[in-house]
């Protein structure tokens, strides 16, 4: 599944940017620390996963930072004071095909990269060249053609252990197919629904009763969409609301059902289970039926 799109969005852009203003001083400088972005009211937050045990004379500036507690992983919360990064983050991910694939700290800079098709290319540019006059210490990392979603995960699995999970349940999406008769794939952008008013890629055709389809490929076809009702919204709306990263969410239709895959920190899996189940605990005869659950490995991903 995912060598079939691994690469259909083309394109690629990293850039960097000093956080020394609003990271606090408890942030380890040997490692790269995984960030989650996401919204408090009007506001633009982050959290940062700490590893390991935290040193006794941190807790009282950790408790004050709203933390979550998981097993061995400890989240805490600091309000971004960059309107500026804010500002050309909001512009990238409103385009249609963009997609963000990682955002983590290494010292003193943030680093965040995006997949996209080349029909957005210009425009990424164009809100590039914005960005590069209004984000203080902007520092280009990367534009160029797509090293793929397998790359990127296992970059992010470098950084934060990742686990996959996969699951079917009975959907009413169907593909139409397309006189070529793809599978028909979602890749879900997993940036703030407010961003993100088209949260689907589809790769392949999508329902042709779908209004909101902006064609971002005509060959291969590629679309995106807005997410329909359903547990998949409600399951990415619960994981936003309650901060849960997720490295990459696909889904493929056949026959009926949704066969998905799912990327997540490996602290964080049974934070995910849980609301997995509560989602579809709610959803008459959706059938859900977990099938896989195992340690991250790039020779396994790619023959999925």
């Amino acid at each position: 599944m995912l060598e079939q799109i691994d690469k259909l969005l083309d394109n690629e852009l990293a850039f960097s940017f000093p956080v020394n203003d609003f990271i606090s001083p408890l942030m380890a400088k040997e490692e790269p620390v995984p960030i989650n972005l996401f919204l408090k009211n009007e506001d633009a937050w982050i959290d940062l996963y700490l590893k390991g045990t935290l040193d006794p004379k941190d807790l009282p500036l950790i408790d004050s930072l709203t933390p979550i507690h998981y097993d061995g992983l400890t989240a805490v919360s600091e309000r971004i004071g960059r309107p500026d990064f804010i500002e050309a983050y909001r512009e990238l991910v409103s385009l249609p095909s963009v997609i963000p694939v990682e955002f983590y700290i290494n010292g003193n800079r943030a680093y965040i990269g995006f997949r996209f098709h080349n029909s957005d290319r210009p425009s990424v540019f164009s809100q590039l060249q914005k960005a590069i006059v209004k984000v203080d210490g902007i520092r280009i990392e990367y534009f160029g053609p797509s090293r793929g979603i397998i790359s990127r995960l296992t970059a992010i699995n470098s950084r934060v252990p990742l686990t996959i999970v996969q699951y079917s349940f009975k959907t009413k999406f169907r593909g139409a197919g397309g006189k070529n008769k793809r599978d028909v794939i979602a890749e879900f952008r997993l940036a703030p629904r407010k961003y993100n008013r088209l949260g689907r890629i589809i790769y392949g055709e999508p329902l042709e009763r779908d209004n909101s389809a902006h064609k971002i490929s005509a060959e291969p076809p590629i679309y995106a969409v807005k997410i329909a009702p359903g547990p998949t919204e409600s399951l990415l709306n619960l994981i936003e609301n309650d901060r849960i990263a997720i490295g990459s969410y696909i889904e493929k239709y056949v026959g009926g059902k949704a066969y998905a895959t799912v990327f997540l920190p490996t602290l964080l899996l049974n934070a995910f289970m849980i609301r997995l189940q509560s989602v579809f605990s709610t959803v008459s005869n959706a059938e859900l039926d977990v099938s896989l659950i195992i340690p991250y490995s790039e020779g396994f991903v790619s023959s999925l």
